[in-house]
């Protein structure tokens, strides 16, 4: 009897975000139940001046040559501090690291900006991101509480 071939796991690249990819983020973006509230602010023009912005961040996260996931993320270098707004992950690639590996960059990038403080936003129903979050390390601040008003 042969011994089975263990599976080879498909490698995940994670790469600056650029202009060609606002389309694919939008699509992204819009099946996202915790983003889909602010679909009209996640436009291709949004996603390419993201691209442009040197107080913004967008990575993105690729397997076979696919998105399947992308953080954008704003930075306020004189305050040094950053603020990210979302970490999308395709739905068939979740539970697998990959909102972790974005996260892990995005602090990267951070570390290389100088900013010390990052701030992250998270629904209290999506469980799965409070999750991510605590298994990188965040903590709830206790100090925040969300205030909207339409008009």
């Amino acid at each position: 009897m042969r011994a089975k071939k263990p599976e080879s796991t498909p490698v995940i690249r994670l790469r600056k975000g650029r202009a060609d990819d606002a389309e694919t983020l939008v699509r992204l973006y819009a099946r996202e139940p915790a983003v889909s509230d602010f679909a009209g602010l996640h436009t291709p023009e949004r996603f390419r001046e993201l691209v442009r912005s040197r107080s913004a961040l967008l990575i993105v996260a690729e397997q076979d040559g696919r998105i399947i996931g992308a953080l954008d993320a704003e930075i306020y270098a004189a305050s040094n501090f950053s603020y990210f707004a979302n970490v999308v992950v395709a739905r068939r690639h979740r539970g697998r690291g990959v909102g972790a590996q974005l996260i892990a960059r995005y602090e990267q990038a951070c570390r290389r900006r100088g900013i010390t403080t990052i701030l992250a936003l998270v629904y209290d129903w999506n469980r799965t991101m409070h999750r991510v979050m605590r298994r990188t390390r965040y903590r709830a601040s206790g100090r925040l509480v969300e205030y909207i008003k339409r008009v």
